[in-house]
């Protein structure tokens, strides 16, 4: 890769003709006219533009599951955490590959030890993380736990990400702050395209008369030119179409943000802001994404390898990704490295060493969506009515849940597993005459709740989110059923109606109600005489339902319901008893 000279423009200027050369001088002549002339135009279009982009930046809102706790003696199977943190975007590396040190984001499994160091991560009292930790496993059970190499009654993974709520231009952004960034990984992305950065004032006299000689000689705009400053405006505030007016615009631009903003806060917007290819459908925009989407690291963790492999990827993302071209990756990471060995920014033993370092990569995919789809949208529909928040995307809200990564996938699992058992059965899809289903492949939800807090464990809306957003949850609506008893139980007790001891009569009964008349009876028809409410309840026998509900009086036991939390139009009428209405 052809290394720029900054004092070879004036030989090639000198060997040009006298119109080209007249066009060039005069070109850099009318430049400084023309920019000086431009500064307040360009001063009203920045004061109508989108805010110069600072702390907090923008990001995706994302949603997080509960954080598996581990602790001795907890059931626990290994593979279970060893499959989490794959699911999280957790490296495995073999026995001795990376020495006794684990780096962020990796984990090892040895016979019946799991050695991890968990990456630093978000949760409702802060961020956590950031460790290296050891689970001893006896069987399927934890036996003991290290804490950087100290005993620990338990540990915090880091917490599942269910969901991230990305806009209409799918961009995964990780913000990240200069005060927290190394040199190892700033000075490569400076060294890569713009070593001059703290040192001009937003334009670079050699580069802007290089790129005009060159766009000369090949009869078009085809060399930028381009400071750090200059790609940051062009990203924010211009498209990327390639023509004279857009250049003068930049450069003016780029004048103005360097007298209205310090050095530091552009170079940590230009590290926020600049565009370093996809990862699954997610576009990558920041050092942040870009560290996680191919290295699977956070920018801190990055060796000087790495981050020179990022720096070397930003004039094409494309044609310079490591996962997808790792040759010329390679490529671009080495010329990035001489050029810092040549600034003398690093030592160009130091350069060659990273030069030898083997390609590996780490990619964290990004989705819109990853586990628990139903609660995702369930969880997007929730903030909008209990915090009226109208839209998650690239909001950088962080929402935490209950949901809980082992229970997920169980439950998953088992939708997946009893609705392909019914399918074998009795229970298949009724087929038209030409074989095909009538009403498209059976459907099931599944719900599991905490009983202890009511905390949502697992959430599945139905078997298939991609192929149908129907949430069976939340928006199917069933007949209640025997589902509604304890609301009627539970009225009688709060009334003083009846206790648990209290004698109902399991006999025939006739209720009229609008000139009509009801008899109900339980599936097998048969009657137990007089019974105790507890045992009626067990039983879930229907009679005596009915006789305590008209006892205790149906508009109360409609009003704990709503009391309670069920939704819908409840209507105090006898067939209330037995839950004949529609609820989610």
């Amino acid at each position: 890769m052809q290394k720029f000279d900054p004092r070879s423009w004036r030989g090639e200027v000198a060997a040009l003709s006298p119109l080209q050369r007249k066009v060039v001088i005069g070109t850099a002549a009318a430049l400084g006219v023309f920019l000086l002339a431009a500064l307040s135009i360009g001063g009203y279009f920045l004061g109508s533009a989108p805010r110069f982009p600072r702390p907090p930046y923008q990001q995706p809102s994302r949603l997080y599951g509960r954080a598996t706790h581990l602790t001795p003696g907890l059931a626990y199977d290994p593979a279970d955490l060893v499959a989490e943190l794959k699911d999280e975007g957790y490296s495995e590396v073999s026995a001795g590959a990376q020495g006794d040190t684990l780096p962020a984001g990796t984990f090892r499994r040895t016979g019946s030890t799991v050695a991890l160091h968990l990456r630093r991560f978000s949760t409702p009292s802060g961020r956590q993380g950031g460790f290296a930790a050891e689970v001893t496993f006896k069987g399927e059970q934890v036996a003991a736990i290290q804490v950087d190499g100290r005993p620990t009654q338990g540990l915090d993974l880091e917490p599942p990400l269910l969901a991230s709520y990305y806009g209409k231009e799918g961009e995964e952004r990780r913000p990240v702050l200069l005060k927290e960034l190394p040199d190892d990984v700033v000075r490569p992305v400076l060294a890569a395209e713009d070593a001059a950065f703290f040192n001009h004032a937003g334009l670079s006299a050699p580069g802007m008369i290089r790129a005009a000689w060159t766009d000369l000689r090949g009869h078009g705009v085809q060399q930028g030119g381009s400071t750090l400053t200059q790609q940051l405006v062009k990203n924010l505030y211009l498209t990327q179409k390639r023509s004279l007016g857009r250049k003068v615009k930049e450069a003016v631009l780029a004048v103005l943000i360097e007298m209205r903003h310090n050095k530091r806060a552009i170079l940590e917007a230009y590290l926020n802001e600049i565009y370093w290819g996809k990862s699954g459908s997610a576009n990558l925009i920041g050092l942040g994404a870009a560290a996680r989407g191919y290295f699977g690291k956070e920018p801190a963790e990055l060796t000087l390898a790495e981050a020179a492999t990022l720096a070397g990827m930003i004039r094409a993302p494309g044609n310079y990704s490591p996962l997808t071209h790792p040759e010329r990756a390679v490529e671009g990471r080495n010329h990035v490295l001489e050029r810092m060995a040549d600034l003398g920014w690093i030592k160009k033993g130091r350069a060659r060493a990273a030069e030898q370092e083997p390609m590996k990569t780490a990619p964290d995919s990004f989705e819109s969506r990853r586990l628990a789809p139903y609660f995702a949208s369930a969880m997007a529909a929730e903030a909008k009515e209990r915090f009226k928040i109208t839209d998650l995307a690239e909001a950088g809200y962080s929402l935490f849940s209950t949901i809980a990564w082992r229970e997920q996938h169980q439950a998953e699992t088992a939708v997946a597993a009893g609705l392909a058992s019914l399918e074998k059965g009795a229970e298949k899809p009724r087929r038209s005459p030409h074989g095909e289903p009538s009403e498209g492949p059976l459907q099931a939800s599944l719900l599991s709740i905490d009983p202890r807090d009511g905390a949502i464990l697992a959430y599945v809306g139905g078997r298939d989110y991609d192929k149908s957003q129907f949430d069976r949850i939340a928006q199917a609506r069933r007949q209640a059923g025997s589902a509604i008893k304890p609301v009627i139980y539970a009225a009688a007790f709060t009334e003083g109606v009846a206790t648990p001891a209290t004698l109902l009569n399991d006999s025939p009964i006739t209720v009229k109600f609008a000139g009509q008349s009801w008899s109900p009876q339980d599936n097998d028809h048969s009657y137990r005489g007089w019974v105790t409410v507890r045992t009626a309840l067990e039983h879930s026998l229907n009679v005596p339902a009915v006789r305590l509900a008209l006892g205790v009086g149906l508009n109360r036991v409609v009003t704990l319901a709503h009391e309670m939390g069920i939704e819908g139009d409840l209507e105090p009428i006898p067939a209330l008893a037995l839950g004949a209405f529609g609820v989610t």
